[in-house]
């Protein structure tokens, strides 16, 4: 995994998935957006990382669209992957 430097985030860059469009969607991920991100990839519900995070239920799920529409997510569980597949960023 190729890793890019941006704002002082780590931004891993899976392997296949490097090109240009999908590097410029991973770098305009906010840091919330990223947060956010990095729980949908542990498995937590909208609702679990509400709670964890103390902020309004429909604040994540617009959060989890938002990054869902960068990142050309359709389903969820294209965001949840074996750890040695994730799309996610991992590192801040």
């Amino acid at each position: 995994m190729n890793e890019y430097h941006a704002n002082c985030a780590s931004v891993p860059v899976p392997h296949g998935e490097s090109s240009p469009t999908r590097l410029a969607a991973y770098l305009f991920l906010t840091r919330r957006e990223r947060e956010i991100l990095q729980l949908v990839e542990k498995g937590l519900s909208n609702k679990d990382i509400a709670i964890r995070l103390e902020i309004e239920l429909q604040t994540v799920k617009n959060h989890v669209q938002h990054v869902f529409a960068k990142l050309g997510f359709k389903r969820r569980k294209e965001a949840v992957r074996d750890p040695s597949e994730r799309r996610g960023l991992v590192h801040f």
